[in-house]
Protein backbone atom coordinates (compact mmCIF):
# COMPACT_ATOMS: atom_id res chain seq x y z
CA UNK A 1 0.00 0.00 0.00
CA UNK A 2 3.04 2.39 1.38
CA UNK A 3 4.48 1.68 -2.33
CA UNK A 4 1.40 2.49 -4.16
CA UNK A 5 0.76 5.78 -2.33
CA UNK A 6 4.34 6.71 -3.32
CA UNK A 7 3.51 5.77 -6.92
CA UNK A 8 0.68 7.50 -6.92
CA UNK A 9 1.66 11.34 -5.45
CA UNK A 10 3.93 11.92 -7.85
CA UNK A 11 1.48 10.71 -10.56
CA UNK A 12 -0.77 13.56 -9.18
CA UNK A 13 1.36 16.21 -8.26
CA UNK A 14 0.65 18.07 -12.12
CA UNK A 15 -2.80 17.98 -11.53
CA UNK A 16 -2.71 18.56 -8.21
CA UNK A 17 -1.11 22.11 -8.87
CA UNK A 18 -3.31 23.10 -11.53
CA UNK A 19 -6.31 22.31 -8.98
CA UNK A 20 -4.44 24.69 -6.12
CA UNK A 21 -4.14 27.67 -8.25
CA UNK A 22 -7.83 27.49 -9.50
CA UNK A 23 -8.61 27.19 -5.63
CA UNK A 24 -6.16 30.19 -5.05
CA UNK A 25 -7.79 32.43 -7.97
CA UNK A 26 -11.51 31.72 -7.23
CA UNK A 27 -11.45 31.39 -2.96
CA UNK A 28 -12.06 35.11 -2.77
CA UNK A 29 -15.83 34.47 -4.02
CA UNK A 30 -16.98 32.27 -1.40
CA UNK A 31 -17.39 35.62 1.03
CA UNK A 32 -19.73 37.06 -1.92
CA UNK A 33 -23.39 37.26 -1.70
CA UNK A 34 -26.37 36.55 -4.00
CA UNK A 35 -26.86 39.07 -6.40
CA UNK A 36 -29.90 40.36 -8.69
CA UNK A 37 -29.01 39.07 -11.53
CA UNK A 38 -30.97 35.89 -11.99
CA UNK A 39 -30.70 34.89 -8.36
CA UNK A 40 -33.90 35.67 -7.44
CA UNK A 41 -35.63 33.88 -10.28
CA UNK A 42 -33.84 30.67 -10.31
CA UNK A 43 -32.86 30.60 -6.17
CA UNK A 44 -34.08 32.88 -3.74
CA UNK A 45 -37.53 33.15 -4.97
CA UNK A 46 -38.23 29.79 -6.63
CA UNK A 47 -40.61 27.73 -5.57
CA UNK A 48 -39.29 24.21 -7.21
CA UNK A 49 -36.01 25.03 -4.89
CA UNK A 50 -38.24 24.11 -1.91
CA UNK A 51 -40.71 21.68 -3.43
CA UNK A 52 -39.56 20.34 -6.68
CA UNK A 53 -42.80 19.21 -7.90
CA UNK A 54 -44.83 22.32 -7.02
CA UNK A 55 -45.59 22.43 -10.70
CA UNK A 56 -46.05 18.80 -11.09
CA UNK A 57 -43.20 16.66 -12.68
CA UNK A 58 -43.86 18.22 -16.56
CA UNK A 59 -43.49 21.64 -14.79
CA UNK A 60 -40.08 20.24 -13.54
CA UNK A 61 -38.88 18.61 -16.46
CA UNK A 62 -39.48 22.06 -18.13
CA UNK A 63 -38.97 24.02 -15.61
CA UNK A 64 -41.23 26.83 -17.74
CA UNK A 65 -41.02 29.41 -14.68
CA UNK A 66 -37.37 29.98 -16.36
CA UNK A 67 -37.91 29.59 -19.80
CA UNK A 68 -35.82 26.64 -20.66
CA UNK A 69 -35.77 23.10 -19.37
CA UNK A 70 -32.87 23.13 -16.33
CA UNK A 71 -34.41 20.49 -13.91
CA UNK A 72 -30.86 19.06 -12.77
CA UNK A 73 -29.96 22.36 -11.86
CA UNK A 74 -33.18 23.09 -10.35
CA UNK A 75 -32.91 19.89 -8.97
CA UNK A 76 -29.71 20.58 -7.37
CA UNK A 77 -30.16 23.46 -5.97
CA UNK A 78 -33.06 22.22 -4.05
CA UNK A 79 -30.48 19.31 -2.28
CA UNK A 80 -28.43 22.56 -1.67
CA UNK A 81 -31.38 24.32 -0.13
CA UNK A 82 -32.05 21.40 1.99
CA UNK A 83 -28.58 21.12 3.32
CA UNK A 84 -27.65 24.41 4.22
CA UNK A 85 -30.92 27.13 3.25
CA UNK A 86 -29.80 30.48 1.91
CA UNK A 87 -26.59 30.79 2.98
CA UNK A 88 -24.50 31.90 0.43
CA UNK A 89 -21.13 31.16 0.91
CA UNK A 90 -22.13 27.38 1.13
CA UNK A 91 -23.42 27.85 -2.87
CA UNK A 92 -20.15 29.88 -3.85
CA UNK A 93 -17.62 26.64 -1.92
CA UNK A 94 -20.17 24.46 -3.92
CA UNK A 95 -19.59 26.70 -7.29
CA UNK A 96 -15.83 26.86 -6.65
CA UNK A 97 -16.11 23.04 -6.04
CA UNK A 98 -17.82 22.34 -9.30
CA UNK A 99 -15.29 24.39 -10.95
CA UNK A 100 -11.95 22.29 -9.77
CA UNK A 101 -13.82 19.04 -10.40
CA UNK A 102 -13.92 20.49 -14.47
CA UNK A 103 -10.38 21.22 -13.92
CA UNK A 104 -9.34 18.09 -12.98
CA UNK A 105 -11.71 16.21 -15.98
CA UNK A 106 -9.86 18.29 -18.34
CA UNK A 107 -6.34 17.20 -17.19
CA UNK A 108 -7.81 13.80 -17.48
CA UNK A 109 -8.98 14.25 -20.99
CA UNK A 110 -5.86 15.97 -22.01
CA UNK A 111 -3.91 13.15 -20.53
CA UNK A 112 -6.57 10.34 -22.38
CA UNK A 113 -5.61 12.32 -25.91
CA UNK A 114 -1.98 11.97 -25.61
CA UNK A 115 -0.60 15.19 -23.71
CA UNK A 116 2.16 14.76 -21.18
CA UNK A 117 1.13 15.26 -17.68
CA UNK A 118 3.01 18.59 -17.02
CA UNK A 119 1.46 19.95 -20.21
CA UNK A 120 -1.94 19.00 -19.59
CA UNK A 121 -1.79 20.33 -16.20
CA UNK A 122 -0.14 23.77 -17.25
CA UNK A 123 -3.09 23.87 -19.66
CA UNK A 124 -5.77 23.12 -16.81
CA UNK A 125 -4.24 25.50 -15.03
CA UNK A 126 -4.73 28.21 -17.43
CA UNK A 127 -8.32 27.28 -17.64
CA UNK A 128 -8.48 27.26 -14.03
CA UNK A 129 -7.38 31.06 -13.44
CA UNK A 130 -9.01 31.93 -16.68
CA UNK A 131 -10.83 35.70 -16.14
CA UNK A 132 -13.77 34.23 -18.41
CA UNK A 133 -14.34 31.53 -15.91
CA UNK A 134 -15.13 34.10 -12.69
CA UNK A 135 -18.67 34.41 -14.13
CA UNK A 136 -19.72 31.11 -13.40
CA UNK A 137 -17.72 30.38 -10.78
CA UNK A 138 -18.65 33.50 -8.79
CA UNK A 139 -22.45 33.82 -9.92
CA UNK A 140 -24.55 31.22 -8.35
CA UNK A 141 -26.52 30.99 -11.59
CA UNK A 142 -23.65 30.22 -13.23
CA UNK A 143 -23.84 26.82 -11.33
CA UNK A 144 -25.67 25.15 -14.40
CA UNK A 145 -22.94 26.04 -16.27
CA UNK A 146 -20.77 24.29 -14.43
CA UNK A 147 -22.87 21.40 -13.71
CA UNK A 148 -23.59 20.96 -17.48
CA UNK A 149 -19.44 21.51 -17.92
CA UNK A 150 -18.60 18.50 -15.33
CA UNK A 151 -21.41 16.13 -16.29
CA UNK A 152 -20.10 16.52 -19.94
CA UNK A 153 -16.60 16.74 -19.41
CA UNK A 154 -17.22 13.26 -17.21
CA UNK A 155 -19.07 11.92 -20.37
CA UNK A 156 -16.06 12.53 -22.56
CA UNK A 157 -13.33 11.34 -20.02
CA UNK A 158 -15.61 8.14 -19.54
CA UNK A 159 -15.75 7.43 -23.01
CA UNK A 160 -12.08 8.03 -23.40
CA UNK A 161 -11.28 4.87 -21.83
CA UNK A 162 -9.81 2.27 -23.89
CA UNK A 163 -13.43 0.20 -22.68
CA UNK A 164 -15.09 3.16 -23.01
CA UNK A 165 -17.65 2.40 -25.95
CA UNK A 166 -18.66 -1.42 -24.30
CA UNK A 167 -22.04 -1.46 -23.30
CA UNK A 168 -22.15 -0.23 -19.80
CA UNK A 169 -19.72 2.32 -20.20
CA UNK A 170 -22.12 3.79 -23.12
CA UNK A 171 -24.77 3.35 -20.78
CA UNK A 172 -23.05 5.58 -18.44
CA UNK A 173 -21.74 8.33 -21.43
CA UNK A 174 -25.74 8.50 -22.11
CA UNK A 175 -26.83 8.40 -18.15
CA UNK A 176 -24.00 11.66 -17.55
CA UNK A 177 -24.72 13.67 -21.30
CA UNK A 178 -28.68 13.17 -20.63
CA UNK A 179 -27.83 15.10 -17.18
CA UNK A 180 -25.66 17.86 -18.54
CA UNK A 181 -28.37 18.62 -21.47
CA UNK A 182 -30.83 18.79 -17.96
CA UNK A 183 -28.75 21.01 -16.52
CA UNK A 184 -28.58 24.04 -19.37
CA UNK A 185 -29.81 23.19 -22.73
CA UNK A 186 -26.19 24.24 -24.24
CA UNK A 187 -24.80 20.58 -23.75
CA UNK A 188 -26.97 19.48 -26.78
CA UNK A 189 -23.27 19.98 -28.06
CA UNK A 190 -22.93 16.22 -26.42
CA UNK A 191 -24.42 15.30 -29.68
CA UNK A 192 -21.37 15.77 -32.20
CA UNK A 193 -18.81 15.66 -29.09
CA UNK A 194 -19.51 12.08 -28.18
CA UNK A 195 -19.01 10.65 -32.14
CA UNK A 196 -15.99 13.11 -32.41
CA UNK A 197 -13.96 11.81 -29.75
CA UNK A 198 -14.39 8.27 -31.11
CA UNK A 199 -13.77 9.56 -34.46
CA UNK A 200 -10.43 11.45 -32.48
CA UNK A 201 -9.43 8.17 -30.92
CA UNK A 202 -9.89 6.26 -34.32
CA UNK A 203 -13.10 4.30 -33.25
CA UNK A 204 -15.90 3.47 -35.71
CA UNK A 205 -19.05 4.35 -34.93
CA UNK A 206 -20.66 0.47 -34.14
CA UNK A 207 -24.33 -0.20 -33.38
CA UNK A 208 -23.64 0.77 -29.67
CA UNK A 209 -22.38 4.10 -30.82
CA UNK A 210 -25.06 5.01 -32.77
CA UNK A 211 -27.78 3.90 -30.48
CA UNK A 212 -25.61 5.93 -27.79
CA UNK A 213 -26.31 8.93 -30.20
CA UNK A 214 -29.79 8.70 -30.57
CA UNK A 215 -30.68 8.59 -27.08
CA UNK A 216 -28.66 11.78 -26.64
CA UNK A 217 -29.86 13.13 -29.58
CA UNK A 218 -33.25 12.61 -28.32
CA UNK A 219 -32.71 14.20 -25.28
CA UNK A 220 -31.29 17.21 -27.07
CA UNK A 221 -34.37 17.29 -29.39
CA UNK A 222 -36.41 17.19 -26.65
CA UNK A 223 -34.66 20.63 -24.74
CA UNK A 224 -34.67 22.46 -28.02
CA UNK A 225 -37.91 22.45 -28.48
CA UNK A 226 -39.06 23.11 -25.01
CA UNK A 227 -36.30 25.80 -24.85
CA UNK A 228 -37.75 27.24 -28.45
CA UNK A 229 -41.06 27.25 -26.77
CA UNK A 230 -40.69 28.63 -23.34
CA UNK A 231 -38.24 31.09 -24.43
CA UNK A 232 -39.94 34.12 -23.60
CA UNK A 233 -39.29 36.86 -20.96
CA UNK A 234 -36.37 36.16 -19.22
CA UNK A 235 -34.96 38.91 -17.01
CA UNK A 236 -38.10 40.80 -17.53
CA UNK A 237 -37.25 41.74 -21.19
CA UNK A 238 -38.17 40.27 -24.39
CA UNK A 239 -35.71 38.99 -26.58
CA UNK A 240 -34.53 40.60 -29.49
CA UNK A 241 -35.96 39.14 -32.97
CA UNK A 242 -34.61 36.73 -34.64
CA UNK A 243 -33.47 38.17 -38.33
CA UNK A 244 -29.71 40.33 -39.65
CA UNK A 245 -29.70 42.56 -36.29
CA UNK A 246 -30.02 39.37 -34.15
CA UNK A 247 -27.33 37.60 -36.49
CA UNK A 248 -25.07 40.47 -37.10
CA UNK A 249 -24.86 40.95 -33.15
CA UNK A 250 -24.44 37.14 -32.29
CA UNK A 251 -21.43 37.76 -34.45
CA UNK A 252 -20.07 40.88 -32.98
CA UNK A 253 -20.23 38.66 -29.76
CA UNK A 254 -17.76 36.09 -31.43
CA UNK A 255 -15.15 38.74 -31.50
CA UNK A 256 -15.92 40.44 -28.35
CA UNK A 257 -15.56 36.62 -26.29
CA UNK A 258 -12.58 36.34 -28.91
CA UNK A 259 -11.05 39.34 -27.43
CA UNK A 260 -11.95 38.29 -23.78
CA UNK A 261 -9.89 34.70 -23.96
CA UNK A 262 -6.72 36.86 -25.03
CA UNK A 263 -7.32 39.98 -23.35
CA UNK A 264 -9.99 39.68 -20.26
CA UNK A 265 -10.09 43.26 -18.51
CA UNK A 266 -12.49 44.61 -17.62
CA UNK A 267 -15.04 42.27 -17.83
CA UNK A 268 -18.94 43.04 -17.40
CA UNK A 269 -21.84 41.22 -16.43
CA UNK A 270 -23.88 42.24 -19.47
CA UNK A 271 -23.28 43.34 -22.86
CA UNK A 272 -24.51 45.70 -25.29
CA UNK A 273 -23.95 45.62 -28.99
CA UNK A 274 -23.43 48.45 -30.77
CA UNK A 275 -24.63 49.78 -34.00
CA UNK A 276 -24.12 50.89 -37.48
CA UNK A 277 -21.00 50.16 -38.78
CA UNK A 278 -19.11 49.09 -35.32
CA UNK A 279 -21.58 46.42 -35.15
CA UNK A 280 -20.85 45.66 -38.84
CA UNK A 281 -17.40 45.69 -38.51
CA UNK A 282 -17.34 43.25 -35.59
CA UNK A 283 -19.39 40.92 -37.04
CA UNK A 284 -17.48 40.29 -40.23
CA UNK A 285 -14.00 40.07 -37.97
CA UNK A 286 -16.59 37.50 -35.78
CA UNK A 287 -16.72 35.83 -39.27
CA UNK A 288 -13.81 35.36 -39.71
CA UNK A 289 -12.63 33.86 -36.62
CA UNK A 290 -15.04 31.07 -37.19
CA UNK A 291 -13.68 30.51 -40.23
CA UNK A 292 -10.02 30.41 -38.93
CA UNK A 293 -10.99 27.96 -36.53
CA UNK A 294 -12.98 25.39 -38.78
CA UNK A 295 -9.48 25.69 -41.43
CA UNK A 296 -7.40 24.79 -38.11
CA UNK A 297 -9.69 21.98 -37.05
CA UNK A 298 -10.04 21.19 -40.86
CA UNK A 299 -6.08 21.09 -41.59
CA UNK A 300 -4.89 19.56 -38.24
CA UNK A 301 -7.18 16.44 -39.39
CA UNK A 302 -5.54 16.24 -42.51
CA UNK A 303 -2.37 16.25 -40.92
CA UNK A 304 -3.65 13.29 -38.73
CA UNK A 305 -3.58 15.33 -35.43
CA UNK A 306 -7.07 14.04 -35.00
CA UNK A 307 -7.10 15.41 -30.63
CA UNK A 308 -6.45 18.58 -32.31
CA UNK A 309 -8.89 18.69 -34.60
CA UNK A 310 -11.22 17.64 -32.19
CA UNK A 311 -10.49 20.35 -29.82
CA UNK A 312 -10.86 22.77 -32.16
CA UNK A 313 -14.18 21.65 -33.27
CA UNK A 314 -15.38 21.04 -30.53
CA UNK A 315 -14.82 24.51 -28.83
CA UNK A 316 -16.94 25.26 -31.82
CA UNK A 317 -19.74 23.16 -31.55
CA UNK A 318 -19.74 24.00 -27.62
CA UNK A 319 -20.47 27.67 -28.29
CA UNK A 320 -22.46 27.31 -31.28
CA UNK A 321 -25.16 26.20 -28.52
CA UNK A 322 -25.29 29.63 -27.30
CA UNK A 323 -24.00 31.97 -30.17
CA UNK A 324 -27.53 33.14 -31.55
CA UNK A 325 -26.04 31.61 -34.75
CA UNK A 326 -27.59 28.14 -34.66
CA UNK A 327 -31.10 28.55 -32.88
CA UNK A 328 -32.45 31.86 -31.60
CA UNK A 329 -31.89 31.13 -27.84
CA UNK A 330 -29.03 33.47 -27.35
CA UNK A 331 -29.71 36.90 -25.34
CA UNK A 332 -26.16 37.95 -26.60
CA UNK A 333 -22.26 37.87 -25.28
CA UNK A 334 -22.25 36.36 -21.74
CA UNK A 335 -18.38 35.53 -20.23
CA UNK A 336 -19.76 32.33 -19.21
CA UNK A 337 -20.93 31.06 -22.05
CA UNK A 338 -17.49 30.69 -23.03
CA UNK A 339 -16.72 28.25 -19.77
CA UNK A 340 -17.58 24.87 -21.98
CA UNK A 341 -15.17 26.00 -25.17
CA UNK A 342 -12.75 26.88 -22.89
CA UNK A 343 -12.65 23.52 -21.75
CA UNK A 344 -12.37 21.82 -24.60
CA UNK A 345 -9.87 24.25 -26.14
CA UNK A 346 -7.08 24.07 -23.38
CA UNK A 347 -7.32 19.91 -24.64
CA UNK A 348 -5.64 21.42 -27.73
CA UNK A 349 -3.55 23.91 -25.97
CA UNK A 350 -1.94 20.94 -23.49
CA UNK A 351 -1.15 19.06 -26.78
CA UNK A 352 0.87 21.62 -28.12
CA UNK A 353 2.56 22.40 -24.84
CA UNK A 354 3.46 18.39 -24.66
CA UNK A 355 5.20 19.11 -28.06
CA UNK A 356 6.78 22.35 -26.98
CA UNK A 357 8.00 21.04 -23.60
CA UNK A 358 10.01 18.36 -25.29
CA UNK A 359 12.23 20.40 -26.82
CA UNK A 360 11.89 23.50 -24.15
CA UNK A 361 10.56 22.46 -20.69
CA UNK A 362 12.02 25.13 -18.88
CA UNK A 363 11.12 27.71 -21.05
CA UNK A 364 7.28 26.21 -21.21
CA UNK A 365 6.89 25.93 -17.73
CA UNK A 366 8.27 29.42 -17.27
CA UNK A 367 5.49 31.11 -19.94
CA UNK A 368 2.87 28.81 -18.43
CA UNK A 369 3.61 29.87 -15.35
CA UNK A 370 3.71 33.80 -15.84
CA UNK A 371 0.71 33.28 -17.98
CA UNK A 372 -1.32 31.93 -15.51
CA UNK A 373 -0.03 34.15 -12.69
CA UNK A 374 -1.34 37.32 -14.98
CA UNK A 375 -4.87 35.71 -15.24
CA UNK A 376 -4.86 34.83 -11.86
CA UNK A 377 -4.45 38.53 -10.67
CA UNK A 378 -7.12 39.38 -13.21
CA UNK A 379 -9.39 36.90 -11.90
CA UNK A 380 -9.01 37.60 -8.08
CA UNK A 381 -9.96 41.09 -8.82
CA UNK A 382 -13.07 40.09 -11.36
CA UNK A 383 -14.22 37.78 -8.62
CA UNK A 384 -14.34 40.68 -6.18
CA UNK A 385 -16.79 42.59 -9.06
CA UNK A 386 -19.84 39.84 -7.80
CA UNK A 387 -19.23 40.53 -3.92
CA UNK A 388 -22.99 42.28 -4.41
CA UNK A 389 -25.41 43.75 -6.73
CA UNK A 390 -24.15 47.41 -6.36
CA UNK A 391 -20.33 46.17 -6.99
CA UNK A 392 -21.58 43.75 -10.48
CA UNK A 393 -23.82 46.76 -12.15
CA UNK A 394 -21.77 49.67 -11.56
CA UNK A 395 -18.95 48.88 -14.46
CA UNK A 396 -21.95 48.28 -16.36
CA UNK A 397 -23.50 51.65 -15.85
CA UNK A 398 -20.48 53.40 -16.35
CA UNK A 399 -19.40 51.39 -19.17
CA UNK A 400 -23.01 51.84 -21.17
CA UNK A 401 -24.13 55.63 -19.86
CA UNK A 402 -26.45 55.67 -23.26
CA UNK A 403 -28.30 52.74 -22.58
CA UNK A 404 -31.24 52.64 -19.99
CA UNK A 405 -31.09 48.66 -19.82
CA UNK A 406 -27.85 48.71 -17.86
CA UNK A 407 -28.52 52.04 -15.90
CA UNK A 408 -31.88 50.34 -15.06
CA UNK A 409 -29.79 47.48 -13.83
CA UNK A 410 -27.97 49.63 -11.63
CA UNK A 411 -31.29 51.06 -9.87
CA UNK A 412 -32.21 47.37 -8.91
CA UNK A 413 -29.32 46.84 -7.49
CA UNK A 414 -29.75 49.03 -5.18
CA UNK A 415 -33.47 47.81 -4.48
CA UNK A 416 -32.15 44.73 -4.19
CA UNK A 417 -29.48 45.69 -1.63
CA UNK A 418 -32.33 47.66 0.00
CA UNK A 419 -31.34 51.36 -0.54
CA UNK A 420 -34.55 52.37 -1.84
CA UNK A 421 -33.54 55.86 -1.47
CA UNK A 422 -30.47 54.98 -3.93
CA UNK A 423 -33.14 52.96 -6.41
CA UNK A 424 -35.25 55.98 -6.64
CA UNK A 425 -32.37 58.30 -7.35
CA UNK A 426 -30.75 56.14 -9.77
CA UNK A 427 -34.52 55.03 -11.64
CA UNK A 428 -35.29 59.31 -11.75
CA UNK A 429 -31.98 60.18 -13.50
CA UNK A 430 -32.95 57.19 -15.72
CA UNK A 431 -36.24 58.90 -16.15
CA UNK A 432 -35.39 62.24 -16.96
CA UNK A 433 -32.85 61.12 -20.10
CA UNK A 434 -35.56 58.34 -21.26
CA UNK A 435 -38.72 59.32 -20.84
CA UNK A 436 -40.57 56.45 -22.07
CA UNK A 437 -38.75 53.63 -21.43
CA UNK A 438 -41.16 51.45 -19.80
CA UNK A 439 -39.09 48.77 -18.08
CA UNK A 440 -38.07 50.30 -15.10
CA UNK A 441 -41.30 51.74 -13.97
CA UNK A 442 -42.57 48.80 -12.08
CA UNK A 443 -39.60 48.68 -10.10
CA UNK A 444 -39.44 52.32 -9.54
CA UNK A 445 -43.04 52.11 -8.16
CA UNK A 446 -41.86 49.42 -5.54
CA UNK A 447 -39.24 51.48 -4.27
CA UNK A 448 -41.30 54.63 -4.05
CA UNK A 449 -44.31 52.34 -2.20
CA UNK A 450 -41.40 51.24 0.11
CA UNK A 451 -40.73 54.82 1.00
CA UNK A 452 -44.40 55.20 1.75
CA UNK A 453 -45.05 57.43 -1.21
CA UNK A 454 -47.89 55.31 -2.73
CA UNK A 455 -49.49 58.51 -5.02
CA UNK A 456 -46.33 58.84 -6.82
CA UNK A 457 -45.66 54.94 -7.39
CA UNK A 458 -49.34 54.48 -8.61
CA UNK A 459 -49.03 56.77 -11.28
CA UNK A 460 -45.91 55.04 -12.09
CA UNK A 461 -47.40 51.74 -12.37
CA UNK A 462 -50.44 53.38 -14.65
CA UNK A 463 -48.03 54.70 -17.07
CA UNK A 464 -46.04 51.71 -17.38
CA UNK A 465 -49.72 50.32 -18.73
CA UNK A 466 -50.56 53.55 -21.00
CA UNK A 467 -46.80 52.86 -22.54
CA UNK A 468 -46.78 48.96 -22.70
CA UNK A 469 -50.08 47.37 -21.74
CA UNK A 470 -48.54 43.77 -21.55
CA UNK A 471 -49.58 41.13 -18.59
CA UNK A 472 -47.04 42.03 -16.44
CA UNK A 473 -47.82 45.66 -16.45
CA UNK A 474 -50.94 45.12 -15.96
CA UNK A 475 -51.07 42.16 -13.23
CA UNK A 476 -48.51 45.07 -11.48
CA UNK A 477 -50.81 47.98 -11.58
CA UNK A 478 -53.80 45.70 -10.80
CA UNK A 479 -52.29 43.95 -7.80
CA UNK A 480 -51.05 47.40 -6.49
CA UNK A 481 -54.87 48.90 -6.69
CA UNK A 482 -56.31 45.82 -4.47
CA UNK A 483 -53.58 46.12 -2.07
CA UNK A 484 -53.66 50.08 -1.56
CA UNK A 485 -56.51 51.94 -0.62
CA UNK A 486 -56.17 54.65 -3.50
CA UNK A 487 -57.97 56.16 -6.65
CA UNK A 488 -56.68 55.30 -9.61
CA UNK A 489 -55.19 58.06 -11.73
CA UNK A 490 -56.06 56.92 -15.28
CA UNK A 491 -59.40 54.57 -15.15
CA UNK A 492 -58.69 53.26 -18.46
CA UNK A 493 -55.17 51.66 -17.61
CA UNK A 494 -56.63 50.82 -13.89
CA UNK A 495 -59.74 49.05 -16.11
CA UNK A 496 -58.00 46.72 -18.06
CA UNK A 497 -55.26 46.37 -14.86
CA UNK A 498 -58.50 45.18 -12.46
CA UNK A 499 -59.65 42.89 -15.13
CA UNK A 500 -56.31 41.07 -15.36
CA UNK A 501 -56.15 40.53 -11.36
CA UNK A 502 -59.42 40.04 -10.79
CA UNK A 503 -59.64 36.73 -12.93
CA UNK A 504 -56.17 35.86 -10.98
CA UNK A 505 -57.87 36.45 -7.70
CA UNK A 506 -61.66 34.62 -8.36
CA UNK A 507 -59.20 31.31 -8.48
CA UNK A 508 -56.72 31.53 -5.90
CA UNK A 509 -56.98 34.89 -3.99
CA UNK A 510 -56.29 34.48 -0.31
CA UNK A 511 -55.90 37.51 1.38
CA UNK A 512 -60.02 38.79 1.82
CA UNK A 513 -58.93 42.70 2.16
CA UNK A 514 -57.03 42.46 -1.12
CA UNK A 515 -60.33 40.46 -2.71
CA UNK A 516 -62.54 42.33 -1.27
CA UNK A 517 -61.02 45.95 -2.88
CA UNK A 518 -60.66 44.62 -6.09
CA UNK A 519 -64.17 43.79 -5.98
CA UNK A 520 -65.32 47.22 -5.38
CA UNK A 521 -62.98 48.86 -8.26
CA UNK A 522 -64.58 45.94 -10.65
CA UNK A 523 -67.95 46.96 -9.51
CA UNK A 524 -67.15 50.71 -9.80
CA UNK A 525 -66.26 49.97 -13.76
CA UNK A 526 -69.24 47.90 -14.19
CA UNK A 527 -67.56 44.59 -14.79
CA UNK A 528 -70.65 42.87 -12.39
CA UNK A 529 -70.13 39.46 -13.14
CA UNK A 530 -66.07 39.37 -12.60
CA UNK A 531 -67.26 41.17 -8.80
CA UNK A 532 -70.05 38.74 -8.20
CA UNK A 533 -66.90 35.84 -8.67
CA UNK A 534 -64.85 37.73 -6.08
CA UNK A 535 -67.52 38.17 -3.91
CA UNK A 536 -68.00 34.37 -3.70
CA UNK A 537 -64.32 33.70 -3.18
CA UNK A 538 -64.70 36.02 -0.12
CA UNK A 539 -67.77 34.11 0.95
CA UNK A 540 -65.20 30.81 0.87
CA UNK A 541 -62.53 32.52 2.79
CA UNK A 542 -64.79 33.32 5.27
CA UNK A 543 -66.13 30.27 5.90
CA UNK A 544 -62.60 28.79 6.30
CA UNK A 545 -61.96 31.19 8.99
CA UNK A 546 -64.68 30.16 10.25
Amino acid sequence: MTGRLRATLPAALPVALALVAGLAAHIGGAWNGFTNWDDPGYLLDNPLTVRPLADGVQGLLGTTRLGYPVPVTVLFYAVERGLYGLEACAFHLVSIGLHLICVALVWRLARRLGAGAWAAAGAAAIFAVHPVAVEPVAWVVGQKDLLAAALLLAALVVRSRPDGAGGRASALVGLLAVLAIGAKPSAVAAVVLIPGLDLALGRRIDRAGAALIAVVAAAAITSTGLSLVGHGFVGGEPPAPFGARSLAAALWSVWLQAQHLVWPDPLLARYFPPDGAALAAGAAVGALLIAAVIGGAVMAWRRGRRAVAFSLAGALVAYAPVSGLVVPLSRGAADSYLYLPLALGTLGLALGLTGVAARRRIMAAAVVAAIALALGAVSVRQTAMWRDARSLWEPVARAYPDDPRALMRLGDAHLFTGDLGGAVREYEALHRRFADFATSLPAHAAALDGLGRAAEAEALLARAVRLDPREPNLEGYGFFLATHEIAPSDDRAAHLSIITVGRLLAARGKRPATVGRAARLLRGYGEVALAAALERRLEELDQRRR
